[in-house]
């Protein structure tokens, strides 16, 4: 019959093999990580992954536009060789959205559609110099010419139609009255915009407005 002093040895070798294996389940268990409380940076906002909308407008020439629909606002982040940074449209542009369409590009500005093609569209203009300004004409703007920097815009009232053209950069303008008396929508035919003059017509006439002074 096996003596007291042997049961007390395998015991102890039991208790000391079961603590042993506690200890090494302890020892190699995977431990949970804490959550981090730093944001995640994202290349332009804090937190990443966080915009309802994100849109790549224009990539060419090395310049490229991208605009993004986040809880920090409507943003059009550009990138080029002459202008890089961010611009918040909240409030510089009604409507605004993220149907953007770029027209044209010269050295002064890029020109931007957001919106329907046409008379109902909102043009955007982004400075590519820094002396200039950004330039927002919501609807009625007929033309843009990318040579000389002028615009046309459409003036309607309840008994007249004003064509009035105006230049981006030295911001002159210049007015054409037209009479829609015997015509009817749109009233009147744009035929050129030239850098010397404006040339359109109406059921009844034609017109003509000289525009060589508004880029001097």
């Amino acid at each position: 019959m096996p003596s007291q002093s042997k049961y007390r040895k395998t015991w102890l070798l039991i208790f000391c093999a079961a603590v042993f294996c506690v200890c090494c389940i302890a020892l190699f268990a995977p431990v949970a990580k804490k959550a981090s409380t730093k944001p995640l940076q994202g290349k332009h906002f804090q937190r990443k992954n966080k915009f309802l909308w994100r849109s790549e407008i224009y990539k060419h020439d090395g310049l490229e536009i991208v605009y993004e629909w986040n809880e920090f606002g409507r943003m059009l982040h550009i990138k080029g060789s002459k202008v890089s940074g961010a611009i918040n449209m909240e409030g510089k542009c009604e409507w605004c959205n993220a149907n953007f369409d770029v027209k044209w590009v010269n050295d002064d500005y890029i020109c931007l559609l957001t919106g329907t093609d046409g008379d109902m569209g909102d043009f955007l203009f982004i400075p590519m110099q820094p002396q200039n300004e950004l330039q927002y004409f919501p609807k009625h703007l007929k033309h843009a010419d990318s040579l000389t920097n002028n615009i046309l815009l459409i003036d309607k009232g309840d008994d007249e139609i004003w064509l009035r053209v105006q230049n981006l950069m030295t911001h002159k303008k210049d007015s054409l009255l037209l009479d829609p008396s015997r015509g009817v929508y749109p009233f009147f035919w744009f035929d050129a915009m030239t850098p010397s003059k404006l040339r359109v017509h109406t059921i009844a006439r034609k017109y003509e407005l000289d525009i060589r002074q508004l880029s001097r």
